[in-house]
C-alpha cells in the first residue's frame, strides 16, 4: 500500500534513543512493528490532530478508542524513521502471574459474579457480550521503552506498538487481529474470536459458535456495500501462549477506508451481538473506561488503510500500569474458565515488565 512515507533509516540504538528523547520532550509518537516483519517504524508529531470521527481523517497514523463518541488521535507521517531489527527470541522463562500483583481472590469472585449475571440475561437480550476487566499494578520501576523491546522479542506473530502522548501517557500492545486492510478497491478483514491454551487439542462448541457470530456479522455488514465476497475456512492461529479461531474475509468495494472502518468497528469480537444491546450491557456491567482498548490503530488515508484492533494492551502512566483483558460471554461460557482466560491474556503484557 502506498502511503507515500519518507522513512529515514537509522540504527537500532539511535531509534530507541530517539524514543527516550521524544518522551523527555513530551513529544507524541507511535513506534510499531507489523507481525512477521523485522522493520520497526516510528512516526513523530509534535501536534497530532484530535479526531472526533474517523471520517475526518486525512492521512496519517490513527489511534482510536472503542467508543466512537470519544476522541482519538491522528499523527502525521512527515517525520518518520525506520530501523531493521534482529529478533532475539526469549527462552521459555517462567514469568509471574497477575495473581502476584493484585487482590486476586476478591477480583476473581467479583468477575465470576458478573459473568454469571450476564449469562442470566443471554438469549433474552443478546447472544454474546464481550466483558472486559482491568488489572491495575503499582510498579514504579516500569520502563515503557524497555518493555516495548521485550514485547518485540516475545511477540513475532502480532502487531507490536508503543504509543505516547503526554495527555494520556504510554500505551503498549501486541495485537493479533486485523481490523481493515484496503488498497483502494480490495478489502481484507478477519473474523477472529475464541480462545484456548495451546496445550488443549480441541475447540469447544462455545468457541466455534463465538467465532461464527463475528464472521456472520461482518458478512452482513459488507454485503450491501461490496461484491465478490469470499471467506476462507476457519483456521487456528497462535498469539503468544494462546490460540484463536480466524477466518479471512475479502471483498471488492468502492467505499472509502474511513467508511469501511466505521461500518465494521466495533465487531462482535470486541463488543457482542446484537450490537446495541451488547453495548448497553457493557456500559452497565463494566466499572472501568475501556478508553483505547478494543479500539483500533493504523495507517489511513483517502484510498488506503492498514488497521488493527487494539488488543493485549496496557496503559502506563505515573508509575501505574493498567492491563486490559476480556472475553466473549455466551450461554455456554463457564465463569471460572472465562476468568482463567483473561488472566492468561494479561500475561502477554505483564511479562514485558520483567527483564
Amino acid at each position: 500500500m502506498d502511503f507515500n512515507i519518507k522513512l529515514n533509516k537509522i540504527s537500532n540504538e539511535n531509534f530507541f534513543n530517539n524514543l527516550k528523547f521524544y518522551h523527555k520532550q513530551n513529544t507524541p509518537f507511535i513506534a510499531y512493528r507489523k507481525k512477521q516483519s523485522n522493520d520497526l517504524h516510528c512516526h513523530v508529531d509534535e501536534k497530532p490532530i484530535e479526531l472526533r470521527s474517523i471520517s475526518n481523517v486525512r492521512c496519517g497514523f490513527v489511534f482510536m478508542p472503542f467508543d466512537k463518541n470519544n476522541t482519538g488521535y491522528q499523527l502525521g507521517l512527515e517525520h518518520s524513521y525506520i530501523t531493521k531489527l534482529n529478533p532475539k527470541m526469549s527462552s521459555n522463562l517462567i514469568y509471574p502471574s497477575v495473581e502476584n500483583f493484585i487482590d486476586y481472590s476478591i477480583q476473581k469472585k467479583e468477575y465470576i459474579k458478573c459473568v454469571n449475571q450476564i449469562k442470566g440475561k443471554l438469549d433474552l437480550n443478546f447472544s454474546k457480550v464481550v466483558f472486559t476487566h482491568i488489572f491495575e499494578l503499582e510498579q514504579k520501576e516500569i520502563n515503557p521503552i524497555r518493555s516495548f523491546k521485550n514485547l518485540l522479542n516475545l511477540n513475532l506473530d502480532a502487531l507490536c506498538y508503543l504509543f505516547f502522548h503526554p495527555d494520556i501517557g504510554f500505551w503498549l500492545g501486541a495485537s493479533p487481529e486485523t481490523l481493515v486492510n484496503f488498497d483502494g478497491n480490495n478489502l481484507e478483514t478477519v473474523a477472529l474470536a475464541g480462545t484456548k491454551k495451546i496445550e488443549l487439542e480441541k475447540w469447544s462448541l462455545k468457541e466455534t459458535q463465538e467465532q461464527k457470530i463475528v464472521e456472520k456479522y461482518i458478512l452482513d455488514k459488507l454485503k450491501p456495500v461490496s461484491k465478490i465476497i469470499n471467506t476462507t475456512k476457519t483456521e487456528t492461529i497462535k498469539a503468544g501462549n494462546i490460540e484463536h479461531l480466524k477466518s479471512t474475509i475479502t471483498a471488492k468495494t468502492k467505499l472509502s477506508p474511513a467508511k469501511l472502518i466505521d461500518i465494521i468497528h466495533p465487531t462482535p469480537a470486541v463488543c457482542g451481538f446484537p450490537f446495541e444491546k451488547a453495548v448497553k450491557e457493557i456500559n452497565e456491567m463494566e466499572k472501568h473506561d475501556r478508553s483505547y482498548y478494543t479500539g483500533y490503530l493504523g495507517l489511513v488515508n483517502k484510498k488506503y488503510c492498514e488497521t488493527y484492533v487494539n488488543l493485549r494492551c496496557a496503559r502506563i502512566k505515573n508509575g501505574k500500569a493498567t492491563l486490559y483483558s476480556g472475553g466473549g460471554i455466551t450461554k455456554d461460557s463457564v465463569a471460572e474458565s472465562e476468568w482463567n482466560e483473561i488472566v492468561s491474556k494479561s500475561g502477554t503484557i505483564l511479562k514485558t515488565f520483567f527483564n
